[in-house]
């Protein structure tokens, strides 16, 4: 069987949904017989380049990526989209593809078209939830609109909605009970079991947006006893960058603070190798609480290093309390301040959490998602 995979993204790209589609991409193309990845071109490298260089891996050859020309001057995914239907109506026709799977809501009325002219499996791998905006205290309604109109109007026309977590489950089979809404979990590529380690750092991986708690983070560490030093491996380009460098000496704080910028998988490793715990500081939304699957968990988790984490339903379905982390009160910087200190003054029993991170991480792996993905597609299909 062979699928497509739609995604809006550049191709490089320092959003997390790069690295995402990609590692998706590549895992379906081992399970499935071909996948075909669409994204948006805006680099000259070639995608086994950008694979090579951003992930240090090889690209599997039943791997075909479709760098399509993008419009972005007009502000729209419309024509993208547009010729992306185009294309894999072509395909389909041509029995090149079976399925369709797209991860943004600017696909829904393509999907139900496909799967109407040509009786397809066709899902939509959601990140979000925009069924029901009454439900959220964290994105501008208005502004998000037209996309609880077209999950509202398109949704019960597909096959089915892949979610990332039971939580997020739960909201989109209250709105659909009738649609098919089936989870497969995000994960990790390999596991790295590194010979040397150098305890230093606690570690934070992702963007610097508010909403992912560095103030947070920055605030708890002033209160903890052990001071750690904070590695901070993220921002989107320069000027995010900086104006988190401003901040941290506004606030003159008496511990080191390293912040790398967006780095390749070696280099993450190196520092991960480094690092003692890593955080995931989310300040306390609908989003973070109820939808997100943060991959900076995986790559902990890839490198066997424990997580401290607040105590969200999301939180709880990726991580095994005081077995390969431990959660803290939302909203609570004292609370974190405690369980950074714990980690940093217990030292001597950080293999043993290791170990349990390590067989605990074998649960996620992008190729199991994909053999995930490959049972929900060939069921529908028949």
């Amino acid at each position: 069987m062979n699928i497509a995979y739609l995604h809006t993204g550049y191709f490089p790209s320092s959003s997390p949904s790069f690295t995402f589609s990609t590692f998706n991409a590549m895992a379906l193309a081992k399970v499935f017989e071909t996948c075909h990845f669409f994204i948006k071109r805006n680099s000259s490298l070639s995608p086994e380049k950008v694979i090579s260089l951003f992930f240090d891996l090889s690209m599997p050859p039943s791997l075909v990526i479709h760098p399509m020309r993008d419009f972005s001057f007009l502000r729209t995914n419309q024509w993208y989209v547009k010729r992306v239907e185009k294309r894999l109506q072509k395909f389909i026709r041509e029995r090149k593809v079976d399925g369709v799977i797209a991860r943004h809501p600017v696909f829904l009325q393509s999907l139900s078209k496909l799967r109407k002219q040509f009786g397809i499996p066709v899902f939509y791998e959601t990140h979000d939830f925009y069924a029901d905006l009454s439900l959220r205290n964290d994105v501008r309604a208005q502004k998000k609109a037209k996309f609880e109109k077209w999950e509202k109007t398109w949704i019960p026309h597909l096959s089915g909605v892949i979610c990332l977590q039971e939580a997020q489950k739960e909201f989109y089979q209250a709105v659909f009970p009738d649609q098919r809404i089936e989870v497969a979990r995000t994960g990790l590529w390999q596991l790295y079991r590194l010979p040397h380690r150098e305890f230093r750092f606690v570690t934070y991986i992702g963007s610097l947006d508010f909403h992912k708690g560095i103030d947070f983070l920055l605030e708890a560490i002033a209160h903890s006893q052990t001071r750690p030093p904070l590695l901070i491996i993220g921002g989107k380009n320069k000027t995010e960058i900086e104006q988190m460098e401003r901040k941290i000496q506004n606030r003159k704080s008496d511990f080191p603070v390293q912040i790398t910028g967006w780095v390749d998988k070696r280099t993450l490793s190196a520092y991960l190798a480094q690092t003692v715990v890593g955080v995931v500081p989310l300040q306390d939304t609908f989003f973070n609480r109820y939808l997100t699957s943060p991959l900076k968990i995986f790559d902990y988790y890839s490198h066997g290093i424990p997580v401290i984490a607040p105590d969200f339903p999301t939180m709880r379905e990726l991580i095994q309390e005081n077995k390969t982390g431990v959660f803290f009160e939302p909203g609570n910087p004292i609370a974190l301040a405690e369980k950074i200190d714990y980690f940093f003054s217990n030292l001597t029993h950080w293999n043993q959490w290791s170990e349990a991170v390590y067989q605990h991480a074998e649960n996620f792996t992008w190729e199991k998602r994909a053999q995930r993905i490959l049972e929900i597609v060939t069921r529908e299909k028949g």
